[in-house]
């Protein structure tokens, strides 16, 4: 079945304290917005990927996929009023039949597992929702006194949450109130129970400055699994060269030139091996003149 995920960014920056949108702001050099877009990609690389944005952000946008050479195919929908008129006016790009998953824009960390749990029980279960247990301990508000609950009776929700585009379509139909706070809320209204299934803690919601150091953080965490991950790679493909040492960067050459790969030098064969660390590009790429060391950095 047809695959569409709907990512909602229309975010103003006012919790982050920003003038930039919260959705536009780089971690480990790339715009949020951009990694959660590609996530999504990495995931199913034909799903169908519209992108909700207020119309004023939209030429920015543009902007920033120009700057940082961003090609992934994806429509733009203009954002509306609030967050329930933003995924109506993304719907209308829907086709059906279909799944749709609508996901937060400044969610970049949701686990590939996670989008592909959410799609496959969505074809049975009609609506899915990621969530994660309570381990802080909860007091409700009881005028000024307050009570301690059971944790183990709550969850904390997620997205993608993802449901046939039907049923979806038909849920926002429905006329919108304040109590719409998420997607499955609109579609409990219609009287559909919805099915919970396991998230991943790193999926955070960027929106405070805090997050911002936490989601920093962990991309330095990802970005050093790569590596090791590419070495893998290479040994498995190329272990005829053995005597290899890494050519590093440092910091500013990486973060003025982008560089989202390494490269080795093997002293056996004298040659230079390019290996990218996408998900969706995993090729070995060889040259034959070291002196083209400084070109190949640059790119």
């Amino acid at each position: 079945m047809v695959q569409y995920a709907l990512i909602v960014a229309g975010g103003k920056g006012l919790r982050m304290g920003t003038e930039l949108p919260k959705q536009f702001l780089p971690i480990g050099g790339k715009p949020v917005l951009m990694r959660t877009l590609e996530a999504f990609y990495d995931y199913n690389a034909e799903i169908r990927i519209i992108l909700v944005l207020p119309h004023s952000q939209q030429d920015y946008w543009r902007q920033l996929c120009r700057e940082y050479c961003f090609s992934l195919p994806h429509a733009i929908a203009d954002g509306g009023e609030t967050r329930f008129h933003s995924v109506k006016n993304g719907l209308a790009l829907v086709k059906t039949p279909a799944l749709v998953g609508v996901h937060d824009g400044v969610r970049p960390f949701v686990a590939r597992e996670v989008i592909a749990r959410c799609y496959d029980l969505a074809a049975e279960k009609k609506a899915v929702i990621p969530v994660i247990g309570v381990v802080e301990t909860v007091r409700r508000m009881e005028g000024e006194s307050s009570v301690t609950v059971g944790r183990d009776d709550y969850r904390l929700v997620q997205t993608p949450q993802v449901f046939d585009a039907e049923l979806l379509k038909a849920a926002y139909e429905q006329p919108y109130t304040p109590h719409f706070t998420d997607d499955a809320s609109v579609v409990e209204a219609l009287g559909v129970s919805v099915f919970l299934t396991p998230g991943n803690r790193e999926n955070i919601k960027i929106t405070t400055p805090f997050d911002l150091k936490i989601a920093t953080a962990l991309i330095g965490l990802i970005q050093k699994l790569q590596f090791f991950r590419c070495c893998q790679i290479f040994f498995i493909k190329a272990d005829h060269c053995r005597n290899l040492c890494l050519f590093h960067h440092d910091q500013e050459t990486v973060q003025k030139h982008k560089i989202r790969f390494w490269i080795f030098h093997c002293k056996d064969h004298k040659c230079l091996i390019h290996i990218c660390h996408s998900r969706t590009d995993q090729r070995i790429l060889t040259w034959k003149n070291p002196d083209q060391i400084s070109s190949i950095c640059c790119r």
